[in-house]
């Protein structure tokens, strides 16, 4: 019975009120209250909780990554002295780590003290596009930073990014990845760009290298250079037949007749094979386009002859790999392991594959026989 008490309280009191006139009453505004909410408290969406320096580190880092410029950093329960982890933690993210050296030229912050817990309003100032930091590519090996150089040429990206960890390769060596891609894809660079290779790196293996590729031409004009080279590897390649074992040879008879060797021409597949005349690496390239074309092995190798700026082929014949140099081609085309060239040429024998058959020689019309052992 002692529950029903305030049940018959109220309904006294409504009597009573419409008794007496007092109605009115209701109808006058009123205040609905609800249980306060702290929208800046610790677990907030919009916040991130830091506890230990290893998470405010990977908080600063993941700000980076994602070109954030504004994030509040709660410090609740934390395991360190707030204002000193703040500023060694924003000096190894611009100082320590690639990303960081890359993009990032200032990190500001605020404090203050709430209650329990304190809070960092950090700030950061990029000296690079959100696109720029967004299209970094990232590779784990050399293989992969090569895919990452093809695609870029395949853009006509004329700046880009690469990220990877790497204790062995430097700007010298990226430089001479992208040099090797340029040639050996004929079809994408019609003209053989400068190449500016910056280091970004930190305390650990952690590299970003930055390509700048300078173009003598416009993108407008790689374009044109491009559709017409491709037009005249396929009615090149088209005239060759295809899957015989003189193949390769076949086609480096193809390339040798509609193209003049000339060390004073332009040294890409679009002069040897469109313009008719090309150095020694555009005899290459030119080469190297077609037998693309064909599905035959082969690579452009980037070397020195007698002391000057050479460049070869390595292909594929019978299942053997061959040195084929089409300067030296005048109706006789030799084809020559590493051994027999090795002093009069030189290449570096790391980035290329090695060549053991014996030499041998051809003739158009000539049936490829086996080489004398």
């Amino acid at each position: 019975m002692r529950r029903q008490f305030p049940a018959l309280l109220c309904a006294a009191l409504l009597l009573l009120l419409s008794l007496t006139g007092c109605g009115s009453l209701f109808e006058k505004e009123y205040l609905s209250v609800s249980p306060y909410e702290d929208q800046d408290s610790p677990g907030a969406s919009d916040t991130t909780e830091i506890h230990t320096y290893g998470s405010l580190l990977r908080a600063l880092n993941a700000m980076v990554a994602q070109y954030e410029t504004d994030r509040v950093l709660v410090f609740a329960d934390y395991d360190g002295i707030i204002a000193d982890d703040l500023a060694k933690a924003t000096w190894e993210l611009r100082s320590n780590t690639a990303l960081g050296a890359y993009c990032v030229r200032s990190i500001d912050y605020e404090t203050e003290q709430v209650v329990a817990y304190c809070e960092a309003d950090v700030t950061i100032t990029y000296k690079r596009t959100a696109d720029e930091v967004k299209s970094i590519y990232h590779a784990q090996t050399r293989g992969a930073l090569t895919e990452s150089i093809v695609d870029a040429l395949r853009a006509q990206r004329t700046k880009f990014a690469v990220q990877m960890n790497t204790g062995v390769l430097d700007e010298a060596d990226v430089s001479a990845l992208v040099q090797l891609a340029c040639l050996n894809h004929p079809l994408l660079v019609v003209d053989v760009p400068a190449v500016d290779i910056t280091m970004y790196t930190g305390g650990t293996n952690q590299k970003i290298f930055e390509v700048t590729l300078r173009y003598s031409i416009t993108q407008s004009e790689i374009a044109t250079r491009r559709a017409a080279l491709s037009e005249a590897v396929q009615q090149l390649a088209g005239a060759v037949e295809a899957h015989r074992e003189d193949t390769a040879l076949l086609a480096c008879d193809a390339v040798a007749r509609v193209c003049t060797a000339d060390g004073a021409a332009g040294g890409t597949a679009y002069e040897a094979l469109v313009l008719g005349a090309a150095d020694s690496r555009g005899l290459a390239m030119a080469y190297k386009a077609v037998c693309d074309a064909l599905d035959v092995p082969c690579e452009v190798v980037d070397g020195q002859l007698d002391s000057a700026e050479h460049d070869w082929n390595i292909v594929e014949i019978a299942g053997s790999r061959y040195h084929a140099d089409l300067t030296g081609y005048f109706g006789t085309l030799w084809l020559q392991p590493d051994s027999d060239i090795w002093g009069r040429y030189w290449w570096n024998t790391e980035e290329y594959s090695a060549c053991t058959s014996p030499a041998f020689s051809w003739q158009p019309g000539q049936a490829l026989a086996e080489p004398d052992a």
